[in-house]
């Protein structure tokens, strides 16, 4: 750890495919986790064409 906190980056989702992957370990902390995701990839200009929720096994 720097002690300086999070680096301020400059990143484009614009154009990219970028896939967010969760499990059903905790609800709570998972929905938290998400959403926090689902905005940092809104603010960096990726296109959200859509989210699937449920679970398969491989």
């Amino acid at each position: 750890m720097s002690g300086s906190g999070a680096p301020k980056l400059a990143v484009s989702g614009a154009g990219k495919k970028i896939y967010v992957v969760a499990t059903s370990w905790h609800q709570n902390i998972l929905d938290g986790l998400i959403q926090g995701a689902l905005a940092e990839l809104e603010r960096a200009g990726a296109n959200r064409r859509g989210f699937a929720a449920g679970s398969r096994s491989i």
